[in-house]
């Protein structure tokens, strides 16, 4: 299902996610695969595990603290292919607004409980908010995936339609790659470092 990444189901189904990512019945998969970067349809082998019990007694006060794990969510902003440096910012959706700031190449890291699906990034300065949807990017080998990276590193238009080969181009030519509008090997590197994964 679209929104969903080994932390996020390791989490909601109680298991391991480094014990089920490395299970040799996963090895497919993580050959082919991100842990946070699954594609729907991708299937995961979940060994059947016991549930761990905890023990109390009747008549007793019992407490007990559950702690929601993390993914750092990594988001880069640029302006006319220039990083909004330094740039201060607020993040909506993770309990109460946080600022911060981007570093010196526009990047922001953002350490997010996998029960949130969503956040907001406001820029007052600039009066935009960007709307994030955590676990939502497809794998670069999906031609979703490579739209995706495409569109938000502002090389796909509209005019485009469906076609990914005149956003390659325009990518290409950017990086001095030979421009011939195939997702080769190169141009699959680059482009997962330009969009940062």
């Amino acid at each position: 299902m679209q929104g969903e990444y080994l932390g996020k189901l390791a989490f909601e189904l109680g298991f391991d996610a480094a014990k089920v990512w490395n299970d040799p019945q996963n090895a497919d998969l993580r050959g082919k695969r991100d842990p946070n970067v699954l594609c729907p349809g991708d299937v995961l082998y979940v060994p059947d595990a016991r549930p761990a019990w905890l023990s109390f007694s009747a008549g007793t006060t019992n407490r007990f603290r559950g702690r929601v794990p993390t993914v750092d969510v990594t988001l880069t902003f640029n302006v006319w292919d220039r990083a909004m440096a330094g740039e201060p910012c607020i993040v909506e959706g993770l309990g109460a607004p946080r600022e911060l700031s981007t570093d010196g190449e526009g990047r922001l890291k953002v350490a997010v409980p996998v029960t949130v699906a969503e956040l907001f990034v406001k820029f007052p300065k600039r009066g935009t908010t960007h709307h994030v949807l955590v676990g939502h990017m497809d794998p670069i080998d999906q031609p979703s995936g490579v739209a995706k990276r495409l569109a938000h590193l502002d090389y796909r238009r509209r005019s485009d339609g469906e076609d990914l080969a005149p956003a390659i181009r325009r990518f290409q030519a950017a990086q001095g790659l030979p421009v011939t509008g195939v997702l080769d090997d190169a141009t699959k590197k680059a482009l997962l470092a330009a969009h940062g994964g």
